[in-house]
């Protein structure tokens, strides 16, 4: 079963800046993250707040990263608050049916 991992957090970053590392993240993102099948970032340009969605191959896999080395960085960061990082097993049949672009 996979699972998904959302981290949403707030910023003072311009568009350009938060675009900037968005796009240095996910030049490395699939290779340096164990079990990750893809991830989504999101944009709330007048609030300053961004999410990821990230899809795990288990639920292991999302646990490891949600209380890892990189998601810890985030919670110290002086460029970052209101962080917050939940972990959800995703019901793959339902979620296939539905589109989701999982596996079968």
């Amino acid at each position: 079963m996979s699972a998904v991992v959302q981290i949403c957090f707030e910023h003072t970053w311009s568009d350009e800046t938060l675009h900037d590392r968005a796009r240095e993240f996910a030049l490395h993102v699939k290779p340096e993250i164990s079990g990750l099948i893809w991830k989504i970032f999101l944009k709330d340009s007048v609030e300053l707040q961004s999410c990821g969605i990230y899809l795990f191959d288990t639920l292991t896999s999302a646990q490891a990263y949600a209380q890892g080395e990189r998601v810890t960085g985030m919670k110290s960061s002086p460029e970052l608050s209101g962080i917050t990082v939940r972990v959800s097993e995703v019901m793959d049949e339902a979620s296939i049916l539905a589109g989701a672009p999982l596996a079968s």
